[in-house]
C-alpha cells in the first residue's frame, strides 16, 4: 500500500527519498507497460494504491511515472456501477460485496483526491455512490476505516470516530474483522483513519493502540500477521506479514506526536 498520511516527510529521510523515488518509479511504470497488454491489465486496485502514494510530496510527478493515463483507466474499469476488486482480493474471508465496497470506496478516495477536473467523471463517481448506498454494514475494520476516509467532514467525522473506538479490542487493537483478535494491518489502518479525522495523538485511545503495536513488533522490525485469505485459516505468511508491517509503520507515523514550535 502507498498511502501515506500527510507530512511524512520527516520519517521519509530514514528510508532515503531516492531509493523511495525509484521504488515508485518503477512501479507505476510496470503498471502501465501492463495496462498495454489486454490479457495482463492491472487490476484497478494496484492503479489506485499508486495514485494515493502520490498524495505524499516527496513522490515522482505522475509525468515521469507513466500514471497519467491511471485515473481514465480506472474509470473504464468500472462495472455495473462499481469497482470489482482484483488480485488475491476476492479470497478474503469476508463477504465477496464487501470486498467490492472496500475497492469502489478506496477508488472514489484516489480519484477525488488526485484528479485536478472531476466534472466529465461526476456521474462515474455519483453512480459507484448510489450503488454504496444500498449496501449494508462492514464486518471488517477496512470498510468502516474507507468508510471514515470518504465522508471526511464535519457532520460525519465524529460518528466515524465514535464507530472506530467502538470497535477497538480491550488490548488496544483491531481485528481484520471487528470483534476478531488484534492484527497490526487493522491497527495501522484504523491509526491512519484516526489521523486523518484529526483525532488527537494525546487520546487515550491512539496511545493504547500505539502501545499495542510496540508491544507486538517483532525483534527483526516487522509484526506477525494473520491472512485475510479464507483458505489460509489464519496463518501469517510473507504477504499477510508484509502488508501488516506496511500499515502498522503508516498507522504509526500518523499519529506521532508533532512537536510544539
Amino acid at each position: 500500500m502507498c498511502l501515506v498520511p500527510s507530512g511524512y516527510d520527516d520519517a521519509v529521510d530514514s528510508v532515503g527519498k531516492n531509493r523511495l523515488r525509484e521504488w515508485t518509479q518503477w512501479a507505476a511504470q510496470t503498471t502501465a507497460a501492463l495496462h498495454k497488454d489486454p490479457e495482463k491489465k492491472p487490476p484497478v486496485d494496484n492503479m489506485i494504491q499508486l495514485l494515493l502514494g502520490h498524495r505524499g510530496s516527496y513522490h515522482p510527478s505522475a509525468e515521469t511515472t507513466g500514471s497519467t493515463n491511471f485515473p481514465n483507466w480506472i474509470i473504464a474499469q468500472r462495472t455495473n456501477g462499481f469497482w470489482k476488486a482484483g488480485g488475491q482480493l476476492p479470497r478474503q474471508k469476508r463477504p465477496a460485496r464487501e470486498t467490492d465496497e472496500v475497492t469502489t470506496m478506496w477508488t472514489l478516495l484516489a480519484l477525488t483526491s488526485n484528479t485536478r477536473d472531476n466534472t466529465s467523471r461526476s456521474a462515474d463517481l455519483q453512480t459507484a455512490r448510489k450503488w454504496l448506498a444500498r449496501g449494508k454494514p462492514g464486518v471488517s475494520t477496512e470498510w468502516w476505516v474507507v468508510r471514515a476516509l470518504t465522508e471526511l467532514d464535519e457532520k460525519k467525522s465524529a460518528q466515524h470516530e465514535a464507530k472506530l473506538i467502538e470497535l477497538q479490542n480491550e488490548d488496544g487493537g483491531w481485528g481484520w474483522i471487528s470483534g476478531q483478535p488484534s492484527d497490526a494491518l487493522a491497527t495501522g489502518m484504523a491509526l491512519y483513519a484516526l489521523a486523518e479525522l484529526k483525532v488527537s495523538p494525546q487520546r487515550k485511545f491512539i496511545r493504547r493502540a500505539r502501545q499495542h503495536l510496540t508491544d507486538s513488533q517483532r525483534e527483526n522490525g516487522s509484526w506477525e500477521v494473520p491472512s485475510t485469505k479464507k483458505a489460509n485459516n489464519g496463518e501469517s505468511g510473507p504477504v499477510s506479514n508484509y502488508w501488516g508491517t506496511g500499515w502498522a509503520v503508516i498507522g504509526l507515523a500518523a499519529s506521532l506526536e508533532r512537536p510544539v514550535d
